[in-house]
Order: structure tokens, then C-alpha cells, then sequence
């Protein structure tokens, strides 16, 4: 289901620009790697999306969709997310399921594309 839901959001965004450039695997066969940011940003958040960050980059991912769900948290964690995410090389999605405030929307602005879910906040 989560694979289908990611597929959907890719393809929507897709239809608006092209996240590609030359590439050396096709679109079609190059995974999305999805990472969740729900409840309190904190040092185990950072953790967990520089090692998807990683992953993505290891497995030549066309994208990785950040799906995030905050009301906040610790700012240097958030910075630190943040910086990864601008350092990638892979491409970067952001989607705000239901809130990204404070903190979460320092992570949700660093990204090049945001999509916001109906009745979904940042701030």
C-alpha cells in the first residue's frame, strides 16, 4: 500500500517537471525511498534519514519522498536533517501528511518540491 501511495505522489509531481536528467538507470527501474518524520525531531530522527539518505544514494534511487508528520522538536536535529537533505544527490520530495510546524518546516523548506496533503499545515 505505502509503495502504491509513493508511486502515486511521484507520478503526480512527475507530470508537473522531470526529476531527471541523464541518467544511467531507467526511471522505471530505479527505486523511491520513502522516510517518515512523525512525532519529536530529535537526534534518532537525524539518524534515521541520514542512513535512508544512504540507502537511497547505495541502491541509485530516482527519489527519496520525505513524509512528514510534526509538530516540532530539537532545532539542531532539525538542521542537521536539513543539511543532509540539501547535500544529496538524489532528488527530494517532500510530503506533509498532516503538519509540519516548527522545526518540520525548517526540514519541509529544505527540500526543492513540497506537496501538502488537503487540511495538511506548515508553519
Amino acid at each position: 500500500m505505502r509503495r502504491v501511495f509513493a508511486s502515486a505522489i511521484l507520478a503526480l509531481l512527475l507530470s508537473v517537471g522531470s526529476l531527471f536528467a541523464a541518467s544511467p538507470v531507467r526511471a522505471e527501474e530505479a527505486p523511491v525511498v520513502v522516510i517518515q518524520i512523525k512525532g519529536e525531531i530529535d537526534g534518532g530522527q537525524a539518524a534515521l534519514v541520514h542512513k535512508a539518505l544512504l540507502e537511497a544514494k547505495a541502491k541509485n534511487a530516482r527519489a527519496v519522498l520525505v513524509e512528514i508528520d510534526t509538530f516540532g522538536g530539537l532545532v539542531d536535529a532539525a538542521v542537521a536533517i536539513r543539511d543532509r537533505i540539501t547535500e544529496t544527490p538524489t532528488e527530494t520530495i517532500c510530503y506533509i501528511k498532516n503538519r509540519a510546524w516548527s522545526a518540520g518546516a525548517l526540514i519541509a523548506l529544505s527540500h526543492k518540491k513540497i506537496a501538502i496533503a488537503p487540511g495538511g499545515s506548515i508553519g
